[in-house]
């Protein structure tokens, strides 16, 4: 079979049909259609970080090629057709209906050959795709806020967070094991320190949110103690326990009771780790440059008492 002009003539319609059968296994290889959320759901409601803002450029590109892949360009590709049924006898019309389809060819080749070239290069190279850089830079452990100073970082609103009565804990999830602070995730809770949410100030509870923040999912990483199980099964009072009249879990006039100025409310927090405390230390340090750290060994001790006048973990005392 010879290739002549009529067969050549053929072509604008044999690609006007294979298009749209095409397009939809084009675009669900580079995972689109994407139509949000544009606002990463966990940047919606704090200050946006670096990372969000990535993430949001990246939402903006998937919806932009998803509306042109699947609203624009089937609209030009149809008012081509349109040209082409309308018009076989106009040379000047079939012209432009085919320009219109070539253009339209070119535009999709170009935004959908361009990331499966950058995927297969990046594959070939690090045998990780578009997919699993992205995922290990926006995601996985990256913060989507900003960390400020002893601030209340965010409200994890599709996780059902509620705030703890007294204090501004921001508690993601329900009671039990699964209990986290942190838009990540990133510190879990016993059920002990669970118990004495309640117990936290306002100060410490702010520095714990951040903490949380700053910390990846999964980090390892638990609250153990705000003030003290005595305290809230009812065999000790804060007075009690900060006063030395009753044996605590901690010593006398800490920073777990209020320290010797502001007795009655926690301005302390016990972090466990089983990836050591390197992280947290930072985390806290990036959250309150002022906060007071003492690696206990079983775990990191965390406090703003000092700074809160509660004549607690100041320097040279020993009251942890």
């Amino acid at each position: 079979m010879r290739y002549n002009i009529s067969m050549r003539s053929r072509i604008p319609l044999v690609l006007l049909a294979a298009l749209p059968r095409a397009l939809p296994l084009l675009a669900h290889a580079t995972g689109i259609p994407y139509f949000g959320p544009i606002v990463p759901t966990n940047a919606a409601t704090c200050a946006a970080g670096w990372d969000a803002i990535i993430q949001l450029i990246n939402n903006l590109i998937a919806f932009g090629i998803s509306m042109v892949i699947l609203v624009v360009a089937p609209i030009m590709l149809a008012y081509a057709g349109f040209l082409l049924v309308v018009n076989p006898f106009n040379s000047g019309a079939k012209e432009q209906a085919k320009t219109m389809l070539m253009n339209v060819v070119v535009g999709l080749a170009i935004a959908l050959v361009a990331w499966l070239l950058v995927n297969a290069v990046l594959t070939a190279l690090t045998s990780k795709g578009i997919n699993d850089w992205t995922a290990g830079m926006f995601g996985n452990g990256a913060t989507p806020c900003l960390v400020q100073s002893g601030s209340l970082m965010t409200f994890n609103q599709a996780t059902g967070a509620s705030t703890a009565a007294g204090n501004s804990l921001q508690v993601a999830g329900t009671s039990g094991s699964g209990l986290t602070v942190g838009t990540n995730g990133g510190l879990a809770m016993t059920s002990e320190a669970q118990a004495q949410v309640k117990d936290a100030s306002s100060a410490i509870a702010s520095l714990a949110n951040c903490i949380g923040n700053a910390l990846p999912a999964n980090s390892g990483a638990s609250i153990t103690s705000f003030s003290d199980h005595l305290i809230t099964d009812g065999t000790a009072t804060f007075q009690q326990c900060a006063s030395g009249a009753v044996t605590c879990s901690h010593a006398a006039n800490s920073c777990h009771y209020g320290g010797s100025k502001c007795t009655g409310q926690s301005y302390a927090v016990d972090i466990a780790s089983t990836n050591g405390y390197t992280m947290i230390e930072q985390a806290a340090k990036q959250c309150d440059s002022r906060a007071w750290l003492n690696n206990e060994g079983t775990h990191l001790h965390v406090s703003d008492g000092a700074e809160n006048g509660c004549g607690c973990d100041t320097s040279g005392a020993n009251n942890l």
